[in-house]
């Protein structure tokens, strides 16, 4: 009997990786959770089974073979519930003549594809792999795996689906060979890391190919952080129409279902609850076919809160601590770890000198107060003085300027790292991505940490969330004294960051056009800024790269964002080179 409307149910998944026997048996789990259902077809991510970016863990042997082992473990999951199933994996295969060109090998004798399984009534009946292997940006596939030949589409339940994954969605090629051969549907898996201008690339994208093929597309996302990179999810469903069916949550695991009719092309939203589930559900369904897009705000926010909760987490730590200035990047921090990991899992401390002002250790109690948060005061002075006593007696000179500003830090960085240690609590950091941009900020001090969830967020940014936070929860969480007094490291007398830098409204103005627009200091001078001002800037970043090439890892949240995106040479003299 020819079954015309199957039922396919999307999982926005979060895979951890490298874990591919955890990966897979989350895997598994949904599949029995909606065994009892009517559903014909599950689809998870892309490297679902393995987590993404693999980046040179791709050619571990001992990965591969957990990978066969796991597929395995998933056909008999599908053969047991009758379920088609499709997911993304790396796959090893034992080497075998590829092109010349192939870049991917490692010499251990696999050629590696990023490959989606598909996988119907226990028979692993395709592996479909990506074609065009995305490199820029925060890409480098062609390093780890090998392009794939074109497949035709997967027939699954009477249904023609052409299978695509993900970067080989942004093609033509694909598609078109899929419409020469009728394909009824079009499901892609994704692992497409987040930025705050990503989601309309992914529509525009979508509707390209849909003009095109003239089918419904599924676009299925990865969701969750892995080291700088966040997924949202976002996962979409648009008909032949360019109609959207269904918007899975941002930042969330959830599971959709919709229905598709082979012979009209029609989809729509199929309202699917658990039923006769023993225990709690792996993934939660989706309480709506759409749900909304978070305002600019509350995106940014929820990108470094998810960011940072799966660093802690995949790294096998539970709770984190800080240091605590009175200032807006450290509350801001400390907020963020609250939202991410729950207050009672976030030890602060306030770690004064005699230039700490009153009012800050007043604003960090009161943020501490309104977080609910555990915070601590140890007095760095007496370690301040004995290690300056102890310099003076080399060379007879007791350290002053920058170097005694400096050690104020590193002795905050080393009692710091001491408890981290003691108490087996991941040290976050807190400098904002004005101050990593210029190098204001202490190498062994302050950049003391194993995670910066604000790295890649300008100063003004740090101040106008800090701003929406309140508003947003309609109170004053974050004591607006931290909010507007004027930022100052207070390492001396009377110190503000302004005495060596410009206001932060023609900072950050500056630092957009050499970041963002990869500018000079001839481009922000011809913008309209102080020739003097501009050109300082430009060497201070220029010259700060060893500071950022030891500084934590942070959540990427646009494209030229200090990380993968940002691949400078340490040593260069750009600067000093002239035509003699």
């Amino acid at each position: 009997m020819t079954k015309n409307i199957i039922k396919i149910a999307i999982i926005q998944m979060n895979a951890t990786v490298g874990a591919v026997y955890e990966n897979g048996q989350k895997i598994i789990n949904v599949m029995r959770d909606l065994s009892s259902s009517d559903i014909d077809i599950i689809i998870f991510p892309e490297m679902a089974l393995t987590g993404y970016p693999l980046q040179d863990l791709a050619w571990n042997t001992t990965l591969h073979k957990r990978i066969k082992q796991m597929i395995g473990n998933i056909c008999d999951a599908s053969r047991d519930y009758q379920q088609a199933v499709i997911f993304g994996t790396a796959y090893g295969e034992k080497k075998h003549p590829y092109p010349a060109s192939a870049i991917a090998d490692n010499g251990g004798g696999y050629h590696i594809i990023n490959s989606i399984c598909v996988i119907d009534y226990g028979r692993l009946i395709a592996q479909i792999g990506k074609i065009d292997l995305p490199i820029g940006e925060v890409f480098d596939e062609p390093r780890n795996f090998i392009p794939d030949a074109m497949k035709p589409p997967v027939m699954i339940r009477q249904t023609k689906i052409g299978v695509v994954n993900c970067h080989d969605l942004w093609s033509d090629a694909l598609t078109a060979c899929y419409k020469d051969c009728e394909a009824d549907l079009i499901i892609s898996l994704n692992a497409s890391p987040f930025d705050m201008t990503k989601y309309q690339s992914r529509i525009e994208i979508i509707h390209n190919r849909i003009d095109e093929i003239n089918i419904p597309i599924i676009y299925n996302n990865l969701v969750g952080g892995q080291d700088e990179l966040v997924f949202d999810g976002t996962s979409l469903v648009i008909d032949q129409r360019k109609k959207l069916i269904t918007r899975q949550a941002q930042f969330e695991e959830s599971i959709v279902v919709v229905a598709f009719d082979n012979i009209t092309k029609d989809i729509h939203y199929y309202n699917h609850a658990y039923h006769d589930t023993q225990s709690q559900p792996m993934i939660a369904i989706s309480p709506q076919a759409i749900m909304p897009l978070l305002s600019y705000e509350l995106m940014m926010y929820r990108a470094m809160v998810l960011g940072l909760r799966d660093y802690v987490l995949k790294s096998g730590f539970s709770k984190v601590m800080l240091g605590l200035s009175g200032g807006v990047d450290s509350a801001l921090v400390a907020t963020i770890a609250c939202d991410a990991l729950g207050a009672e899992n976030v030890h602060a401390y306030m770690l004064p000198s005699r230039f700490t002002s009153q009012e800050s250790l007043d604003d960090a109690e009161k943020l501490a107060k309104n977080l609910h948060m555990i915070l601590q005061t140890i007095n760095i002075m007496p370690m301040v003085d004995a290690a300056a006593t102890e310099i003076e007696k080399t060379k007879g000179i007791m350290p002053n300027g920058v170097a005694y500003e400096n050690l104020q830090s590193r002795c905050r960085g080393t009692l710091l790292m001491t408890l981290s240690n003691q108490y087996n609590a991941l040290l976050i950091t807190t400098g904002n991505k004005s101050e990593m941009a210029v190098g204001y900020a202490t190498l062994y001090g302050d950049m003391c940490g194993a995670y910066n969830p604000i790295k890649n967020l300008y100063k003004t940014d740090v101040t106008k969330i800090c701003q929406w936070y309140n508003q947003h929860h309609q109170q004053e969480i974050i004591p607006d004294n931290i909010i507007h007094k004027a930022p100052s490291a207070e390492l001396r007398d009377n110190q503000k960051d302004q005495d060596s830098l410009p206001d932060y409204d023609i900072l950050d103005a500056i630092l957009k056009i050499y970041i963002e627009k990869r500018g000079h200091a001839d481009d922000a001078i011809a913008a309209g800024y102080d020739k003097n001002i501009s050109e300082k800037i430009y060497q201070l970043l220029i010259y700060s790269e060893y500071k950022r090439a030891q500084s934590a890892p942070g959540v990427r949240i646009n494209h030229s964002d200090f990380g993968l995106d940002w691949r400078y040479p340490i040593q260069n003299k750009i600067i000093k080179d002239k035509i003699s």
